[in-house]
Parts: C-alpha cells; structure tokens; sequence
C-alpha cells in the first residue's frame, strides 16, 4: 500500500511538474508573439536601419497578421547592416522579387512589418532571405516630426538660461521676500476674519435674509419694471405725437407763406410776381445812388442852402 501511494504522489508531482514547466514555455513564446500550437517557418530580411523595430512586433500582408518578428541581430561582416528574422506561418507563400518593410501605421504606433507581394508567379523557400525596405511615409513622418522636437528643445534650453541667469541675478531673494510678504498677509487676514467672526456672520446673515426678500418679491419687483417700462414708453410716444403735430403744424404754415407769395400777396409777393414795384424799387435806389455821389462830389452845395435856410429863420 505505502509503495502505491508513493508511486500515485511522484506521478502527480511529475505531471504538475510537466505542466508548470509547459506552461513556463507557453508563456515566455506568448510573450515573444509566438505561437506554439501553429506551424511557422522563418524567413529573413535585410535593413539598412531598423526603425526601432523589436522582437515580437507583427508581420502583416495586407493589414492581417500573418506572423511575428523573432530575432534582430547586426551583421558585422556586411556594412553594419540587421538582419531580421520573421516566423511566418506556414499557410503562407511569398512571391519572389517580394519586398519586406518597415511601417508605422500612425506616428503613435509602434512599427511592423509588412511584406508587398510581387507579380512573380514563383515563390521562395523557408529560410530564403529579402532585402528590406523602410516606408518612406514613415521616413517622411520621422522627419517631420523631428522639425518640432528641435524646436521644442530650443526652447527648453532657452527657458533653462534664462531661469539660470534669473537665478544669478539675485531676483531668487526678491521672490523670497514676495513669498514672506503674501504670507503675513494672509496671516493677517485670518487673524482679521478670526477677530470679527461674528460681524462676517451677521454680514453674510443680512445678504441672505435680502436675497431672500428680492426672492420673495420677485412678481413685484417684475410688475414695477413692467409699469416703469409702461409709462416710459408713453412718455416717449407722446414727445414723439407732439413733435410730430409741431413739424406739420410748421409746415402748414410754410406752404400757406409760399402760397401768398406765388399769388403775389405781401410784398414779399409783389417782388416775386409784379415787376413794376421791382423797377421802381430799382430806380429808387438808382436816384439814391445818384444824390449820394452828387453830396460827395458837391458837398458845399448842400451845406451853403443848409446854412441859409437858417439865417433866414434867425430874422
């Protein structure tokens, strides 16, 4: 009996053991992006510059996942450059003359790799070897984004100079002094609040029992706007009305005036419409003219008569 119990103990520790360690397996090709239970053959594939690219990132055609990459090592014998080692699965067939390359799908992703079938009607073996390629969108993306980076950095380094010579200059105890007086200041504005708890309450209390009254009497409050908006509105429709009746009233009066005068009434009329008194206007002021030119050009004339007439009146 002891034997059989021994044997069903060992047994069972063996096959824990078994699991465990197929499980250890399991896991660390899980974590590699390998796939025990499916057949994948290697393939391999030559970069100038990988991009970044690590072990266990996908291979696709046509955006599916088709495989993983398994290793990456540097080729120290052929110019520095990597060579790239990819489980493919075995369903899969590769054209020859295809292209394996380097991609990004967007600039937040990490790259992959994907292969570009060609037209060839052939197809390589396992274990063949492509030349690869990089996306030149990806190219272009790493390129743009470095423009920003470098500026992003200039800027930091900026900032650190000038927060260095800041620092120099002695503005740091300025700061210092700014940061001691803002805190004695509130230091005295909680003893203030601490000293006149009671007030700030009632304050408060006051604010609330008006809010609560303008609340209360908010129907009230809208009919007394209503009837100031009411009587203000009437007030300006009759300044309005009366400057309306004035300005015809004025202009009754101004058609009655030109009126008159086409019909010749007033003198006014007379001059527009009767030539005669015009004429005789005009010649009145011709005579006028004339005596005044006489008096200038005679003045003794009329002074001799004038002295005269009063020693005439003298006897």
């Amino acid at each position: 009996m002891k034997k059989t119990f021994f044997k069903s103990v060992e047994i069972k520790i063996a096959i824990f053991a078994l699991a465990g360690l197929f499980l250890l397996v399991w896991g660390i090709n899980f974590l590699k992006g390998i796939d025990i239970f499916k057949k994948q053959y290697p393939y391999y594939a030559i970069f100038e510059n990988t991009l970044g690219l690590l072990p266990a990132h996908i291979v696709t055609i046509n955006g599916m996942h088709i495989g993983t990459v398994d290793k990456i090592q540097l080729m120290r014998n052929h110019s520095n450059k990597v060579l790239v080692t990819l489980n493919i699965d075995k369903n899969i067939e590769i054209p020859v003359h295809s292209i394996i390359r380097i991609a990004m799908p967007n600039p937040l992703s990490s790259p992959q790799v994907e292969i570009i079938f060609s037209q060839e009607t052939q197809y390589i073996s396992p274990g063949d070897t492509l030349q690869g390629k990089i996306s030149e969108g990806l190219l272009n993306e790493l390129g743009g984004a470095m423009i920003p980076l470098k500026r992003i950095i200039n800027s930091l380094d900026t900032s650190m100079f000038l927060l260095k010579q800041t620092l120099q200059s002695g503005t740091l105890s300025d700061l210092e002094a700014i940061l001691a007086n803002l805190h004695a200041t509130t230091n005295k504005i909680d003893m203030l609040l601490a000293a006149n708890t009671a007030k700030v309450n009632t304050i408060v209390t006051d604010v609330q029992a008006f809010t609560s009254t303008l609340h209360n009497n908010e129907e009230k409050i809208h009919g007394i706007i209503g009837n100031l908006n009411t009587v203000s509105e009437n007030l300006a429709e009759a300044e309005l009305k009366q400057t309306i009746n004035n300005a015809a009233h004025a202009i009754d009066k101004l058609d009655s005036l030109i009126y008159a005068i086409n019909q010749g009434q007033g003198t006014l009329g007379q001059l527009v419409v009767n030539d005669s008194l015009y004429i005789s206007l005009q010649n009145s002021i011709v005579s006028l003219d004339k005596l005044l030119e006489d008096i200038k050009a005679n003045p003794k004339k009329y002074i001799n008569i004038t002295v005269f007439e009063k020693k005439n009146k003298n006897k």
